[in-house]
C-alpha cells in the first residue's frame, strides 16, 4: 500500500498557492483537514489538499487584483458624481476636469504595470514620483487650499486601495503573489501621493 505524503504547513501552504495565514484560518474553520502531531505541528496529507483544490475555485491570483483595480477605471460615474457635489470642483474649467481624469487614468495603468511587472519597479516609482509631481503643480496652480487639493487624489486613491481589497473580502483562495502585491499597490500610492503634496507646496500661492 503506498504511504500517504504529508507536508508541514509551509508545504501545504505552496502547495495550495496561499500564505500560511490564510491556510491556518481554513483549517481552524474545517475546511481543510489536518491533524496535529505529538509535538504540536500542523501535517496536511497530500491527497486532502488535492481534493480541496477540485472542489474549490482557483486561487485568485495577480490577474484577479489587476483586474479589480482596473475596475476603477470603468467607474468614472461614482466619481464624478462625487467630486459634482464639492463646491471646489463645480468652478473648475472642464480643461482641468479633463486632466484630472487622464491622470486618473494614468495612475492606474501605472499601477497595473507595477504588479505585473515588477523587475521595472525603480522605473514605474520614478513615474510615480512625477505623476504625483503634476497633480500637484496642477492643484497647486488651481490655488485650492491643501485639504481640497488632497481630496482630489485620496477620494481616487481610497477606491483603488478598496477595489484591491475585495480579492481578500471574497474569501477565496488567494496566491502568495496577489498578497505580496497589496504593499506594493500601497507603497507607489504613498509615492504618488508625497510626491503630490511636495510639488503643491513649491506651486501654490
Amino acid at each position: 500500500m503506498k504511504q500517504r505524503k504529508r507536508l508541514t504547513l509551509g508545504q501545504a501552504s505552496l502547495f495550495l498557492g496561499v500564505s500560511q495565514t490564510t491556510l491556518r484560518h481554513w483549517t481552524d474553520e474545517g475546511r481543510v483537514k489536518a491533524f496535529v502531531t505529538p509535538g504540536g505541528h500542523r501535517r496536511y496529507e497530500e491527497a486532502d489538499l488535492e481534493a480541496f483544490l477540485r472542489s474549490h475555485h482557483k486561487a485568485q491570483g495577480v490577474k484577479s487584483l489587476v483586474a479589480r483595480i482596473e475596475e476603477v477605471a470603468l467607474k468614472q460615474g461614482r466619481a464624478r458624481q462625487y467630486f459634482l457635489s464639492r463646491p471646489w470642483y463645480e468652478g473648475l474649467a472642464e480643461e482641468h476636469r479633463l486632466q484630472f481624469r487622464e491622470r486618473g487614468r494614468r495612475l492606474v495603468e501605472l499601477l497595473v504595470l507595477y504588479i505585473t511587472h515588477p523587475s521595472r519597479q525603480e522605473a514605474l516609482l520614478e513615474e510615480a514620483r512625477a505623476l504625483g509631481e503634476e497633480y500637484g503643480q496642477h492643484l497647486g496652480g488651481l490655488g485650492l487650499p491643501l485639504p481640497e487639493a488632497l481630496e482630489a487624489f485620496t477620494f481616487h486613491r481610497s477606491g483603488i486601495v478598496d477595489s484591491a481589497l475585495e480579492v481578500l473580502r471574497d474569501r477565496q483562495p488567494v496566491s502568495i503573489r496577489a498578497l505580496e502585491a497589496f504593499p506594493r499597490v500601497i507603497g507607489l500610492m504613498d509615492r504618488v501621493l508625497l510626491s503630490l503634496v511636495e510639488a503643491y507646496q513649491k506651486e501654490a500661492p
